[in-house]
């Protein structure tokens, strides 16, 4: 790979890059600064050195480079540590906004909280509205009487068990009747299982065992009052 000029300066003078150069900076002056004024301090020793023998210029310079090595290593230290709160607080402050655009970024793919209740609130109505076209096709509705209504249908030849084709209570229970009454669909009071029906099976669900028994009964009931009706018709 190509090495572009344009991108290293880019690196020099981002954000991070300011702040590392402005650091690295600051350690040499701090240390440039403190190696100053050490040698500073020990200057009438340093100009006497013309007057000294070899053992006193050695315990003078030993003396020297040791207090300076204490500085600076006390002061790299401490530098160090402030390095180190600097770079934590940087990296929180960023994980905080790894986290806000985390958050954004779910917003901009889930949508605005408004919209995605709108779209639910559509997607209701919608399934409503597709299970109160069913009504007509139901054999038969189990009602509570006022509070709940169940529309059933059962075809023995393609089913297994009935099937809930519609179900609701108060205002679309009401509903569901007045629209069986529309298609002739029998209505037939059983506040029981109505309220078993309802709470137990969903829309498009086929009825559990455990009340296959009454609803068969039910089924009968409606099957027969149909051929009666149907033998009537004939004669």
């Amino acid at each position: 790979d190509r090495i572009s000029p344009l991108s290293g300066i880019k690196r020099i003078f981002s954000k991070k890059g300011l702040v590392e150069l402005a650091k690295s900076l600051f350690k040499v002056f701090v240390v440039g600064l403190v190696t100053y004024l050490t040698l500073t301090s020990a200057a009438d020793g340093i100009f006497a050195f013309m007057q000294m023998n070899v053992s006193q210029i050695f315990d003078l310079s030993t003396d020297l480079v040791f207090d300076l090595g204490v500085r600076l290593v006390l002061l790299l230290l401490f530098m160090a540590i402030l390095d180190y709160a600097f770079q934590r607080f940087d990296y929180e402050q960023s994980m905080k906004m790894t986290k806000q655009e985390v958050k954004q970024e779910l917003k901009q793919q889930e949508g605005d909280p408004m919209i995605r209740s709108r779209v639910r609130s559509l997607q209701r109505e919608m399934s409503q509205k597709r299970m109160m076209s069913d009504v007509g096709e139901a054999d038969v509705v189990v009602t509570n009487p006022t509070h709940l209504a169940i529309a059933i249908k059962y075809d023995a030849e393609n089913m297994h068990a009935p099937v809930i084709l519609a179900k609701g209570q108060r205002l679309v229970a009401q509903r569901i009747k007045e629209l069986a009454r529309e298609a002739g669909v029998p209505l037939v009071e059983n506040k029981p299982l109505a309220r078993a029906l309802f709470k137990a099976v969903q829309v498009g669900e086929q009825i559990p065992e455990e009340l296959f028994r009454a609803t068969a009964e039910v089924l009968a009931f409606v099957f027969q009052l149909k051929r009666g009706q149907s033998v009537a018709t004939q004669v």
